[in-house]
């Protein structure tokens, strides 16, 4: 399942996910909330979003929430947790919205893999 982020109060509904990992997300959002607005509306508004992946995401249920060329993203960071390894990769869509992935080591690679 793709869970879409739009502000750092999201973020407390994900209760099951890893802190280290939820700290770098709410770091992500906190900065789009503060130059963007909480309220933005992401399909009209700048800013962007984060995406939340389950471990059980697919591609094909990434691809229905945002199309974007894999192998272009700006910077990946990988956590370690204590069940996986999950990356986080910024991608720009244009100058004044982003997309941020949270996704498996293993669904991150297989998404460079078909880019």
């Amino acid at each position: 399942m793709v869970n879409i982020l739009r502000n750092v109060k999201e973020t407390y509904r994900y209760k099951n996910w890893d802190e280290r990992v939820l700290v770098q997300v709410r770091a992500i959002l906190a900065v789009l909330d503060e130059e963007y607005g909480v309220n933005r509306n992401i399909q009209k508004d700048l800013g962007g979003y984060v995406l939340l992946c389950d471990s059980d995401t697919t591609v094909e249920e990434l691809e229905e929430v945002v199309n974007l060329s894999y192998d272009l993203y700006e910077w990946a960071d990988e956590i370690e947790t204590y069940d996986d390894t999950v990356v986080i990769a910024l991608y720009l869509l244009s100058s004044d919205y982003a997309v941020v992935t949270v996704t498996t080591k293993a669904l991150f690679d297989e998404l460079q893999s078909i880019a």
